[in-house]
């Protein structure tokens, strides 16, 4: 059998490459294995051992470097780290479905089956008439206007679907249950502080998505994700980030990443909530939003929101008022703070007893004796005018 091209030659030269060189050439091969499986390549049964194996530990390591870029994005407050998470997310799904970037803008439709170019231009542009705005021509939200064909596509009635004229029944089958897999979400996004009706400045902002997965029957679970050439069966995962907020007025902005969660649940809704500190200074601030699937192409949302943040001792806030018990089990608490009269009386009798008191002296026991003297004196002129 010939050897595969994907696994090391034992040459006599090889054999003599130190321990870094070993290294660098079996990187340099994994790298070619998992090119060949995102590019769709026919490969020896050997090299496609060697492909499934890093393949199928592939999603871990990307999932490390969107962490790790996270982490050093928070360090450098000019970092454009939102772009990075979102190219390794886009690299993941890229990943599952077995499709390598190459500036194909049919890619996305590459994922479902029986799919040619031919395919996906008719689909993108057969229905389209006049010169209108593409994203008025959609009645989706605008946060999927990013893919907004193909989100269309998906939203459109089986009956309705343009582009699959060339396919036999059983493919158009093939097309129709494919499609009812992939992501059809209606998603929701509040911004808020908890028991606030506004936002002040420096509180704990909360950003709330609620998404519904429309392509999952109520009652039901989601199922598997199709991606026949990933070697292990998986469950959908959602990716929720959200930027650093930047000033609505300002017009050049880094887009920084400020948090990233990742949702593994299989129900039909899904709710997730990210945190962080709100701007120290009031004004009108914007900042992105996205939720993303880590493992299909074209089914992102992503939006900018924008709230208003207000002073701090804005007189809008919420004051409460505590209640009689509160008061008491402070007041036992911390009576002295709270001031508590027992507790002021046995700090004035704790003074007391803590006052210094007068040392006496020799020169007291001294002038003690000579008063002593005087009253004996006293006496003694007393008693002998008596007798007398």
């Amino acid at each position: 059998m010939k050897p595969s091209v994907f696994a090391p030659p034992k040459t006599k030269g090889s054999e003599q490459l130190n321990a870094n060189g070993k290294h660098m050439l079996k990187c340099f091969f994994h790298n070619i294995a998992l090119t060949a499986h995102m590019m769709r390549s026919n490969l020896t049964p050997t090299a496609q051992q060697n492909a499934t194996t890093i393949v199928a530990k592939a999603p871990a390591l990307i999932e490390a470097m969107i962490k790790m870029a996270y982490m050093v994005g928070m360090q450098r407050p000019d970092s454009n780290s939102l772009h990075v998470v979102t190219e390794l997310i886009h690299f993941q799904q890229r990943l599952y479905q077995s499709l390598w970037e190459n500036g194909d803008r049919f890619l996305m439709f590459k994922q479902l089956p029986h799919f040619t170019d031919a395919m996906a231009k008719r689909v993108l542009f057969g229905g389209r008439k006049g010169k209108g705005n593409l994203h008025d021509q959609l009645s989706i939200d605008p946060g999927f206007h990013t893919f907004g064909r193909m989100q269309h596509f998906l939203r459109t009635p089986v009956a309705e679907r343009r582009g699959l004229e060339d396919l036999t029944e059983e493919q158009k089958q093939d097309v129709n249950d494919v499609t009812a897999l992939l992501p059809n979400w209606d998603v929701e996004v509040s911004v808020y502080v908890e028991e606030e009706d506004i936002i002040p400045a420096g509180a704990a902002i909360s950003v709330k998505f609620d998404i519904t997965r429309n392509e999952v029957v109520e009652g039901k679970q989601a199922a598997e994700i199709f991606a026949p050439r990933f070697p292990d069966g998986k469950y959908e995962g959602i990716w929720l980030l959200i930027s650093t907020p930047w000033p609505s007025s300002k017009k050049k902005v880094t887009h920084r990443l400020h948090q990233v969660r990742k949702l593994s649940t299989r129900d039909r809704v899904v709710s997730g909530v990210l945190q962080f500190k709100a701007p120290p200074e009031a004004g009108k601030y914007t900042m992105i939003v996205a939720v993303k699937s880590d493992c299909y192409l074209g089914c992102d949302y992503q939006h900018q929101v924008t709230f208003t943040v207000k002073p701090a001792d804005s007189p809008e806030l919420t004051m409460y008022e505590l209640h009689e018990e509160d008061h008491e089990l402070l007041r036992e608490l911390h009576g002295d703070i709270v001031g508590d009269a027992d507790s002021s009386d046995s700090d004035t009798d704790s003074d007391d007893d803590d006052a210094p008191k007068t040392k006496k002296t020799d020169s007291d026991d001294d002038s003690d004796d000579d008063d002593d003297d005087d009253d004996d004196d006293d006496d003694d002129d007393s008693t002998s005018s008596e007798e007398e």
